[in-house]
């Protein structure tokens, strides 16, 4: 005891000792320890070995939760990379060409794009192709689910599914159905109250067409009434409804067409020509070009602005610039060149004339084009099939010039074109135009966005439907939940599990459940993939955070208090933030 007090006296004993052979390194002194003293220390190690053990086996099922979902992912793509025979066997021959185009100092950026692109579609159609993968799982597993008698259950979500993709599609035309009838309520508000009021007898110039003030908007009326028939007609729910009982029809045999290719066939499931294409979608794809005409033609009908028409051109324009090989600039691709340049041209036409220069540069266009099939027939450059594919983009260029004139326009622009030439013989103002000409353009991206939606993913999604993609995304919600259930099982306290729940469980299931929602609301794969991630980092976080918050509601057992705490610190970290900006700009200054 008297050693004790003396050490306790000593007001030094409480500050390390310094090793002077070594400067600037610290001795921690370590006074003497009692028997007792050494069995509580023996006890407290005990403790904390057990803590630890606690804490690693939490950190172990946390861990494992949270791990597993990027396991997997990690684990099928190198599967897929090994299957597909990426980078080298596929890819050899392109990469070298290019490496040849950027070593060579006289290559032109032609060469280079050439080969840039060919490579990247290669790539497209990799992963395109990746997803015969979910085509297998599908297949078998429906066959599996009749099997074992869960027949019901397939049917049942397949049909929930398809009812929530038809209300998305049906929710995008309703929303232009409503611009149209805004838009049809401005143009009747400005004929019974503007116009009106001015001399009906009035002889009103439009486009070279002159004709009373009366029948100009006795026209405008027609065109409002038929633009309302044709959207109703052909795009409000029933119009739908019956283009899905054809659409249905044209999908019947997907199942057995994928079934036959893979699930019913060894041979066809390690036959890599077989993966080249999506099984799925080249299964639909008769069904799909003629729906996809018949939604174009419906559409035509509502709106075919000059923009639009030009549009479509230019995807086949590009299509076969693309596919021009570099060392064959100086015949094809400088013709093709000419032809590009009376598109534009084409496409600018206007005024009083408008009608007489599209025939002119038509006929022009056709000649140019014509000139240009018989320099592909006659070349040696290209395959039988890559002149086959590029003498297809000619011949729709050519048929959709030559059908394109004045009667191939839209209600709409029917519409648009007659206000235009009020607003110019100062009948309506240059503002009213203006704001009627934005609900125009916004009725345009509607149907333009809807019927791309109808005739591409929505008809991808019916056929994986077909399949048996339903189930498969119901089942793929109960493994992380399994995940979850377990990483909470493996907590040894309420605290424990509290903490599992909102850390591991709640993130992984939520990541799943918004991947599944964006694919039955038919999201983009990539697009997809990023929300479903940035909605699990977000889980991620706030379950973090709130596993911190219920962790002080443990320690204070008091909300007030967590809350107070919580408010004080975000004060405190805005305040400081503040300071560092005011601090930032006074060294600035």
């Amino acid at each position: 005891m008297q050693q004790i007090q003396t050490q306790n006296s000593n007001i030094f004993s409480s500050f390390p000792l310094y090793n002077m052979e070594q400067p600037g390194t610290a001795k921690q002194y370590v006074p003497a320890v009692t028997t007792s003293q050494k069995a509580d220390e023996v006890v407290i190690n005990t403790q904390k070995q057990d803590n630890n053990k606690n804490k690693n086996k939490k950190f172990s099922s946390v861990f494992f939760g949270s791990t597993l979902a990027t396991s997997i992912m990690a684990a099928g793509a190198i599967g897929l990379i090994f299957v597909k025979g990426h980078p080298g066997s596929r890819y050899t021959k392109w990469i070298n060409k290019l490496q040849k185009s950027l070593q060579n100092p006289n290559a032109s950026k032609r060469a280079i794009s050439y080969n840039l692109k060919k490579g990247t579609k290669k790539t497209l159609d990799v992963l395109q192709a990746s997803s015969n993968f979910a085509a297998i799982k599908d297949s078998w597993a429906d066959k599996l689910y009749r099997k074992v008698g869960l027949g019901k259950f397939a049917d049942k979500t397949t049909k929930t599914f398809k009812e929530i993709v038809d209300n998305t599609l049906i929710k995008a035309y309703r929303k232009v159905g409503t611009k149209i009838d805004d838009f049809i309520a401005r143009v009747s508000i400005m004929t019974s109250l503007d116009l009106s009021k001015l001399d009906p007898n009035e002889i009103v110039d439009i486009k070279g067409v002159k004709k009373p003030l009366q029948e100009w908007l006795d026209l405008l009326s027609i065109h409002t009434k038929k633009l309302n028939d044709e959207f109703r007609e052909n795009f409000s729910t029933t119009g739908i409804k019956k283009r899905d009982l054809v659409r249905q029809e044209a999908l019947k045999d997907v199942p057995d067409e994928v079934a036959k290719k893979f699930a019913l066939n060894k041979e066809g499931l390690f036959n890599l020509q077989n993966y080249k294409t999506y099984a799925t979608e080249e299964a639909g794809k008769a069904g799909q070009e003629a729906l996809k005409a018949n939604i174009t033609t419906a559409k035509k009908k509502v709106t075919n602005n000059i923009d639009s028409i030009m549009d479509e051109i230019d995807s086949s324009v590009k299509a076969f610039q693309n596919s021009i090989k570099p060392d064959d600039q100086a015949a094809t691709g400088d013709l093709f060149s000419t032809i590009r340049k009376e598109l534009e041209k084409f496409r600018n036409c206007n005024g009083q004339n408008e009608a007489a220069e599209r025939e002119l540069l038509s006929g022009e266009i056709k000649k140019f084009i014509s000139l240009q099939k018989g320099f592909l027939e006659k070349s040696s450059k290209y395959t039988q099939e890559e002149k086959d594919q590029l003498l297809k983009h000619l011949d729709f260029i050519q048929e959709t010039i030559a059908k394109t004139g004045t009667d191939s326009k839209g209600e709409l622009e029917e519409i648009m074109t007659i206000l235009n030439g009020l607003k110019k013989s100062g009948k309506i103002s240059e503002e009213s135009y203006t704001s009627i000409s934005k609900q125009a353009n916004k009725i345009r991206k509607g149907m333009a966005k809807a019927t791309e939606l109808e005739s591409g993913e929505y008809f991808l999604k019916q056929a994986e439907l077909k399949v048996g993609s339903a189930p498969n995304d119901v089942v793929s919600l109960i493994f992380p939940a399994a995940v979850g259930a377990y990483a909470i099982a493996k907590g040894d306290d309420k605290e424990e599990k509290v903490s599992a729940t909102l850390t591991t469980c709640i993130p992984l299931v939520g990541t799943m459940a918004t991947f599944v929602y964006g694919t039955i609301k038919m999201l983009s794969g990539s697009t997809n993939l990023i929300f479903s991630a940035v909605t699990g980092l977000a889980l991620n976080e706030l379950g973090k955070y709130c596993d911190k918050l219920y962790k002080k509601y443990k320690e204070t057992g008091s909300v007030k208090t967590v809350v107070k705490e919580e408010a004080q610190q975000i004060w405190t970290d805005v305040t400081h933030q503040q300071q560092e900006q005011i601090n930032a700009t006074k060294v600035g200054k």
